[in-house]
């Protein structure tokens, strides 16, 4: 039976009166799917993936993340439960430019518990990047410093990692390297739920979500209709 790793009911999300961005959004994301969320820009998709991971909060509604309801978690254990339980990759690299790519890792293991060297370079090898371990991003093609990226979510092995457009600063093959690591990491078991803009890395997902004015369209599982909505 597949496992619900994450649920959202009744997820909304303003920013003002008359300012509704998400409505009503209920949502189950399995154990080890790979989910791409797509519409145009100020759908939502941007804020949905925020409201699932803990970086925003809804206006109402509820997101539970691997059994623990995330937003009545004190700042203080949103943050702890991120650290321990989801992965963040962006479409900016948000790396620290005076550390090589082996201290970019070792950073998030800090904030985590307690650096393990051995264990960041396990997940720069991991990610193609065993010979890259002493450069500074500055050092790195995009491509690559993408991939730190991917190491760095990867390194406290998250249940979920959410990644918002992350190969939309990157050349076609650096983007297809990224996107066959996501998938590797699906079929380990992880979750993954990524936006893009791009239809052809929306037809790579297990699962596409289409999303208008703040609300789910169309659900997809690989071109069968999982979900239909008005």
């Amino acid at each position: 039976m597949s496992e619900i790793i994450v649920s959202a009911r009744g997820l909304s999300r303003q920013y003002g009166p008359g300012t509704a961005v998400l409505r009503e959004i209920d949502l189950d994301l399995i154990r080890g799917e790979w989910t791409v969320l797509m519409g145009p820009s100020g759908s939502g998709k941007t804020t949905l993936l925020n409201l699932l991971s803990g970086l925003d909060t809804p206006s109402s509604g509820t997101v539970t993340v691997a059994g623990e309801s995330l937003h009545s978690m004190s700042p203080a254990g949103q943050a702890r439960f991120r650290r321990e339980t989801i992965g963040l990759v962006f479409q900016q690299y948000h790396l620290i430019p005076y550390l090589t790519a082996l201290e970019n890792v070792m950073l998030a293991q800090h904030f985590h518990s307690v650096p393990d060297e051995a264990e960041a370079r396990a997940a720069l090898e991991r990610v193609g990047l065993g010979h890259r371990l002493t450069h500074r991003p500055s050092q790195l093609s995009g491509g690559e410093q993408q991939r730190v990226c991917v190491a760095r979510a990867l390194v406290n092995e998250p249940a979920v990692i959410y990644a918002d457009e992350p190969t939309g600063n990157l050349d076609e093959a650096s983007a297809a390297a990224v996107l066959e690591l996501f998938a590797q990491i699906c079929r380990q078991g992880c979750t993954v739920v990524m936006v893009t803009h791009n239809p052809e890395i929306g037809r790579l997902g297990d699962r596409l979500i289409q999303i208008r004015d703040g609300r789910i369209v169309t659900d997809l599982y690989n071109n069968r209709l999982a979900v239909a909505r008005e």
